[in-house]
């Protein structure tokens, strides 16, 4: 099964319809270029401040259950085991994976010092544990018909909203993976990512039992990590489009690796969640500039 491809317009592996993200724009606005493969524009030259760049940011999410029988009705242990190998990735600390970066690559490995935590309270202020439950009957398809009813997109300025339900082919086999939508060139009321429940969980973090329906290629949780970078700024992919993948590995112009290199990257396509290990420090950059100075200003928590 493949990760799917998000695009200006386009779609995910041609199944998923994932509204871009205009990171060329922002970055060109913020010096860094205006999205061509010159060298020139390895420099990322993003307005991050040193207090900013150490900061953690813990990012509030809901995630919305969308259910039509018990296997879809997934645990409260799934989730939790989902954010748990999302945090360990984007703070650098699925050390065994790492160890296997080659050496050449292990300088640009990146702590994005992004957290994310479910959220305490819902948007009119009374306790919660950011997880709804909402029987639906039909496939996730990235329609985003889900987002309004009772499984309601919650404010996206404060919180990220994660749909998790089934979608299938006829013979029960994945039809897709995730997509993820945000950005100004996207409906606000659509801001969120959706994910196929096989592939939300991890089972590093689990039990066994209480996650025996993840898909064995996907039993990592790096179908959300991988989306979560789009919905934070990370267009396109190492292998195609235009965005991350044409930046230094630390956002420097004189430095020799390219993001294109990275093989291991969360932002490769096409690949089992075996094969993807690290965000680049240029990656880390940009998702933070998202956060701090871009569309998602003012969601994380400081």
């Amino acid at each position: 099964m493949n990760r799917a491809v998000m695009n200006c317009h386009g779609q995910r592996s041609g199944l998923l319809r994932a509204t871009g993200l205009l990171l060329a724009a922002l970055l060109s606005a913020c010096g860094g270029g205006s999205g061509s493969s010159s060298s020139s524009n390895n420099d990322l030259q993003l307005p991050l401040s040193a207090e900013q760049r150490q900061a953690v940011l813990r990012l509030p999410v809901v995630v919305h259950v969308l259910y039509r029988d018990e296997q879809t009705n997934i645990s409260d242990e799934q989730i939790q085991s989902q954010l748990a190998a999302t945090n360990q990735h984007l703070r650098a600390l699925n050390s065994a994976e790492l160890a296997t970066v080659p050496e050449v690559y292990q300088p640009y490995i990146a702590d994005a010092r992004i957290e994310l935590v479910l959220a305490d309270q819902d948007p009119q202020g009374q306790p919660s544990t950011g997880i709804t439950r909402t029987p639906y009957p039909d496939p996730v398809d990235g329609s985003c018909d889900y987002c309004t009813g009772t499984a309601a997109q919650w404010d996206p300025s404060r919180y990220i909203n994660i749909w998790v339900g089934e979608y299938s082919t006829r013979t029960g086999r994945l039809a897709a993976l995730g997509s993820a939508v945000a950005g100004p060139s996207s409906a606000r009321e659509q801001w969120g990512i959706t994910l196929e429940y096989r592939v939300f969980g991890s089972l590093e973090y689990g039990e066994p039992e209480a996650l025996g329906w993840l898909h064995e290629d996907y039993a990592q949780g790096k179908t959300l990590t991988h989306e979560l970078g789009h919905y934070l700024g990370l267009l396109g992919h190492i292998q195609l489009g235009e965005g991350h993948r044409l930046y230094s590995c630390d956002g420097l112009p004189d430095t020799s690796c390219s993001n294109s290199e990275l093989t291991m990257s969360f932002m490769r396509t096409l690949q089992p969640d075996a094969e993807l290990k690290m965000f680049s420090r240029s990656q880390a950059d940009i998702m933070r500039h998202t956060l701090l100075n871009g569309y998602l200003q003012g969601l994380a928590q400081l």
